[in-house]
């Protein structure tokens, strides 16, 4: 970070429709990312930095944004959008997309599939985004058919949830509940890979560096916790066959005691 950049009091802000399977996702991104560990270049001064994340827990039915999610939108470095076919819906998050865009622009919003095609699932505001002058969503705007591939930073859609005659998470909450909550633990289960996506956008590094290097963080963590784990059982072994040999040598001057006990009787 630069000495005159801007320090935000949150990392990220997270929209999404307080519905199933959007919220389990956008509270395990609130958790992934408040514990995160960077490469060790990114800490400071030696020091392994913290993030914050603000995530609205009531999706309130005000038309104009409150003043607390305006502020919260004004000091939020990063923007993070929880996208299914309902995401348009909810003029909730359509107004907190424009209120960033309007505050910070368009270079750090993330957005995050969890059902439907990027172009039925992108709130108007998204499909507008501008990244290095190149426009997305309509053919006016010079595009003939957007993919917005280089807008959409994570894909949490498990394999069922892209087949064409999937029928949908709404259609799921009324009538199939246990298939809805299978499809959401599918969801979590691939945001433990697509977390580095997330990340790699708000460090503003490469998505493959950064998980490379963070599974050799995790796999040194473990040799360590194996090595530990070995020493302490090593340690715990000699003291038991310490103990033992202790025990076996009281044991056989008790003997030999009661042995000459006996004979002098």
């Amino acid at each position: 970070m630069g000495e005159n950049e801007k320090v935000y009091k949150y990392d990220a802000f997270i929209s999404y429709r307080h519905l199933e399977p959007d919220q389990s996702i956008a509270k395990e991104i609130h958790r992934m990312i408040e514990r995160f560990t960077p490469p060790k270049e990114f800490y400071n001064k030696g020091k392994k930095p913290s993030y914050r994340v603000f995530r609205d827990r009531e999706e309130l039915a005000a038309r104009d944004l409150s003043s607390s999610i305006e502020e919260a939108l004004k000091e939020s470095r990063f923007l993070i959008v929880i996208c299914g076919k309902r995401t348009a819906l909810s003029d909730w998050c359509v107004k907190e997309i424009e209120t960033f865009r309007r505050l910070h622009g368009d270079s750090r919003i993330i957005p995050v599939l969890i059902e439907g095609e990027p172009k039925e699932s992108f709130p108007l505001p998204l499909k507008q985004l501008k990244r290095e002058k190149k426009s997305f969503g309509t053919e006016e705007q010079g595009t003939k058919e957007a993919d917005f591939s280089d807008v959409l930073a994570a894909d949490l859609r498990p394999k069922a949830v892209k087949e064409r005659d999937f029928p949908g998470y709404e259609v799921l909450e009324k009538e199939d509940r246990e298939k809805l909550s299978a499809l959401r633990k599918e969801s979590l289960q691939l945001l433990k890979e697509e977390k580095y996506r997330i990340m790699a956008a708000i460090l503003s590094c490469n998505f493959g560096d950064l998980k490379q290097r963070d599974k050799e963080r995790r796999n040194r963590l473990i040799l360590r916790i194996s090595f530990l784990t070995g020493f302490v059982f090593l340690v715990f072994a000699l003291y038991m066959t310490n103990a033992y040999h202790k025990a076996e040598k009281a044991r056989q001057e008790a003997v030999q005691s009661n042995t000459r006990i006996l004979l002098k009787t």
